[in-house]
């Protein structure tokens, strides 16, 4: 067997512990990266390595004196590999080619923003790439890397559907540290559901069931993802003259690193990339806090007695929005549809994800577009959401853990993309946007026709499924790049679990 692994900057060094492994088990390896080399940090990584045979393929454009744009090709992949999606949907996927599409968030400057031929360039010159690495390697298997949207996810989907090569990717479950491999870019396992409906009339669950259902009920204790919200919360919930003082201290160490990076300064914190500009980081931190001043002062409304809807905003750019909700990475815009949609005697509720506000902000432009609409509000970022769940008339969601804890709740769900748990029957998708209104209303009295025994069944044999069909993790931060001062050891622990599931999915023992 042998399998190819797609790697990021963060997930290099536990990706390539994990091939190490895999290795002793008689299993042929090898890594693909979308540049043309690795960091300074990954590349001394690589030199504290013993074993370095391990295959690296990068992306090598053996075109780049050619300016024109080959069509052939195009066609060919439009036709043939991607079918029925548009070259500019995987584009869009992208935050450095699709920068672009991306409207409401500051940072990730792009050279690409204005150039469309370039851009068509550049990603056939990707997809000849990848396709001659699958020709030449013959995967059995392609490994995604996790939670990741570029301008590859959607190349190396299709091109392993068309050579039949085992696409494969490890996703959240939403249920504390579990993960499973999807089937695709969009969650799907179908024995998740298989597995669902076997045990639904079964009321006997097994009392490590019971035990999880009561675990996840608790607040605030649904999984690692709502474990990260609160971290963040804790960190933004401080004085804002603290945080400008702190704006400061930040000015110093960052002029500090740019010079010790200038002059090749070998150190973990700013040799995780390829470069280190100066001033953009400085206006993005600006932005950043002028954004906090100016959420900082929305307080949350006293009455949530009233009717509501609730739409939680999706961190981007991120997989949750770039991929799987792409038609809706333009929030504002399913925001506004949403105003238009609700009854007439109901109000939006708004609330930022705090993930954005410790990383690229969006521009305090895109908040008071919101608040000048008539029936939307926005409210306190820090307000915990499972308080705003309970009191809402429905939730709706593109891909977020608060649509599981709106099922856990018993409130009505709608989604606008595909949800990975549709097959429970406890939520709605609009599939298209003029039903939205009527979808709206039919979701709304959802809950009325579910008994609460029902609903704790379904999500029971849901979790039994779940158990069945996942694998745990007990490094999160490091497998979900959202860890600070991650060492040997941690990447040590993420290879372990890691390959054990692996090993246990492609059933090799």
């Amino acid at each position: 067997m042998k399998i190819l692994f797609g790697i990021t900057e963060l997930s290099y060094p536990y990706i390539y512990k994990t091939c190490k492994i895999l290795r002793s088990k008689n299993i042929l390896t090898a890594l693909y990266y979308e540049k043309s080399n690795l960091s300074k940090y990954n590349t001394e990584f690589l030199k504290n390595e013993r074993d370095t045979n391990i295959p690296l393929f990068f992306y090598k454009n053996k075109n780049n004196k050619k300016k024109r744009i080959d069509f052939k090709y195009l066609n060919y992949l439009e036709n043939k590999i991607l079918k029925n999606k548009s070259i500019w949907y995987c584009i869009s996927q992208d935050r450095n080619l699709g920068r672009g599409y991306i409207d409401d968030v500051i940072g990730y400057e792009s050279n690409y923003t204005k150039q469309k031929n370039k851009v068509l360039i550049e990603f056939i010159n990707h997809a000849k790439n990848i396709e001659r690495i699958l020709k030449s390697y013959k995967p059995s298997v392609f490994c995604w890397p996790t939670c990741v949207s570029n301008k590859d996810a959607y190349l190396f989907y299709s091109f392993c559907k068309f050579y039949n090569i085992k696409f494969m990717t490890a996703v959240t479950s939403r249920f504390k540290n579990y993960f499973y491999f999807a089937e695709d870019l969009f969650y799907k396992k179908n024995s998740l559901k298989k597995n669902y409906l076997k045990n639904l009339n079964n009321p006997n669950f097994k009392k490590n069931i019971k035990k999880f259902y009561n675990e996840i009920s608790k607040k605030g204790k649904i999984s690692s993802d709502s474990l990260l919200v609160q971290k963040n919360l804790r960190n933004l919930n401080s004085n804002i003259f603290e945080k400008f003082y702190n704006f400061k201290i930040f000015l110093i160490k960052h002029i500090v690193m740019w010079i010790l990076f200038k002059f090749n300064f070998k150190k973990k914190t700013i040799t995780n990339t390829s470069t280190y500009p100066l001033i953009a980081p400085i206006y993005e931190y600006y932005k950043k806090m002028s954004t906090l001043k100016y959420l900082s002062k929305i307080k949350t409304i006293t009455n949530l007695k009233k009717n509501f809807i609730y739409f939680p905003l999706h961190k981007i750019p991120e997989f949750s929005t770039l991929l799987k909700g792409n038609k809706y990475m333009d929030q504002l815009y399913l925001i506004e549809t949403l105003s238009k949609n609700i009854p007439i005697n109901y109000k939006l509720l708004i609330k930022e994800h705090p993930s954005m506000l410790s990383s690229h902000a969006r521009s305090k432009n895109f908040y008071e577009i919101i608040n000048k609409l008539p029936n939307v509000e926005m409210i306190d970022f820090r307000t915990r959401p499972d308080e705003i769940i309970k009191k809402a008339k429905l939730v709706v969601i593109l891909d977020s853990t608060s649509g599981i804890e709106a099922i856990l709740n018993g409130k009505p769900l709608l989604t606008m993309v595909p949800f990975v748990y549709d097959f429970l029957n406890l939520s709605v998708e609009n599939k298209k946007i003029e039903n939205l209104n009527s979808d709206i209303l039919k979701t709304i009295n959802l809950n009325s026709k579910i008994t609460l025994f029902e609903r704790q069944a379904k999500i029971k044999s849901l979790l039994n499924s779940v158990l069945a069909n996942s694998y745990h993790m007990n490094n999160t931060d490091t497998f979900y790049y959202t860890g600070n001062n991650i060492n040997e050891n941690d990447y040590n622990d993420v290879a372990r679990d890691y390959s054990r599931a692996i090993l246990k999915e492609l059933n090799i023992k």
